[in-house]
């Protein structure tokens, strides 16, 4: 996906020009907020080769003048045209401004007066809490839970950054966040996302196989996916005991899930139970991915010395 939170903008007017969200390794809304000396909204009137006039603009953090233009280099082009409505994060004292980071594309609007509202709202929220840990992760993981996606999707990067999550991302706020990954009755791109961020945290990780515990064949495979790689990589060592029990009655997606991820075990009921699989499953296709994860064991025990 494309980045655009760089310069925070988003153009409420032609959607034919809007194509997506942050990026993982993007850059946070409060890092880009710090970068930062003024947010406007305003309406982009004339682009030139090295600057682009903004009319109509108002404040959302900090002192803009209603007219306004922000430097640009001509090998840069900004993803707007004349007469989209926009949102700047802007650098400098005074106009021309610079911007606080790159131009990069904007998400898509449903409808031009609802974006704009929402991400006014979202920027001054942030703004208002941005030197705060606690009170940023929190409204990061109302954005995660409530959404849209394109508020899930800075979110989601919120909480997954780790220097801003310092003090704030503690053993209760991973728990937390597993229980809403083990909840099937939220969406599962709310689970998907609270188990990306718990499993971060031991806590959250035990937490998040107790629920695999109690749901055996019945767990999602992808929060199954998300809870095993991160406990596997973290030599949680309940995560075998989960591998042991999920491997001879997981179905469909679930058993593609457990069979892949067995060849990152340790212990030699695993490898047991994928040589089984191997030569006796009923299906040709689990036959042959067992076959392949049982080698893929075999040959990281190899690399291990053991």
């Amino acid at each position: 996906m494309p980045a655009w939170l760089g310069i925070l903008l988003i153009a409420v007017a032609p959607a034919s020009a809007q194509h997506g969200f942050i990026p993982p390794d993007d850059r946070p809304l409060h890092g880009r907020l710090a970068a930062a000396r003024a947010v406007a909204v305003g309406t982009v009137t004339h682009v030139g080769e090295a600057r682009i006039r903004i009319d109509d603009a108002e404040a959302v953090v900090g002192t803009v003048p209603p007219s306004f233009e922000v430097k640009r280099a001509p090998s840069s082009p900004p993803p707007w045209v004349e007469g989209d409505r926009v949102l700047l994060l802007l650098a400098g004292a005074r106009s021309p401004y610079r911007w606080a980071d790159e131009p990069v594309e904007a998400p898509p609007a449903l409808d031009a007066a609802e974006t704009e509202r929402r991400w006014v709202g979202a920027i001054r929220a942030m703004d208002a809490v941005r030197t705060d840990a606690a009170a940023r992760r929190d409204l990061y993981a109302r954005w995660c839970d409530e959404g849209p996606e394109d508020l899930r999707s800075w979110g989601l990067r919120g909480l997954l950054d780790v220097p801003g999550m310092v003090g704030a991302m503690d053993r209760s706020f991973a728990r937390e966040r597993a229980r809403v990954a083990a909840d099937a009755s939220r969406p599962l791109v709310v689970r998907r996302a609270a188990a990306r961020v718990a499993t971060r945290q031991p806590d959250g990780i035990e937490v998040l196989l107790e629920h695999l515990a109690e749901a055996g064949p019945h767990s999602h495979p992808e929060i199954a996916d998300i809870t095993l790689q991160a406990a596997l990589r973290t030599r949680i060592p309940a995560a075998e005991a989960r591998l042991v029990e999920l491997l001879p009655e997981a179905t469909g997606a679930l058993r593609e899930v457990v069979v892949r991820l067995a060849a990152y075990a340790l212990g030699p009921e695993v490898e047991r139970q994928l040589a089984a699989m191997a030569v006796g499953h009923p299906e040709a296709a689990v036959r042959r991915d067992a076959a392949t994860s049982l080698e893929r064991l075999r040959r990281n025990r190899r690399s291990r010395g053991g």
